[in-house]
């Protein structure tokens, strides 16, 4: 888990807690404009709600909600549920929406 970092924006400080084993390395993975973007996506998420780890030049996201994620029964069920489709799009917008509050698709390292 390593120690706690403490970081320059006041704002993500009040929402995440962060830890590491590097401090330059952590000030890196978080520069300004990304925190800003983690915030956004915290807020829309619920605050509370998202938590974050980078492992091995990778990303990891959590988000946390009531109940199952892409697990709406079998291939076989009725597939003009217009219920069970909303619920799929939502969650593929969800996806959607982190990439593009996180602007993962940039050359940004990050």
């Amino acid at each position: 888990m390593g120690e706690r970092i403490k970081l320059e924006d006041p704002e993500f400080e009040r929402q995440f807690e962060v830890y590491g084993t590097d401090q330059v390395e952590s000030c890196y993975l978080l520069a300004p404009a990304f925190m800003e973007r983690i915030c956004r996506l915290n807020h829309m998420v619920g605050a509370g709600n998202l938590q974050l780890a980078f492992d091995k030049g990778r990303l990891l996201l959590a988000i946390k909600k009531s109940g199952n994620s892409f697990e709406d029964g079998s291939a076989f069920s009725n597939l003009t549920d217009i219920t069970r489709i909303e619920k799929t799009i939502q969650e593929l917008t969800l996806i959607y929406d982190v990439v593009d509050k996180l602007r993962l698709e940039l050359e940004t390292r990050v």
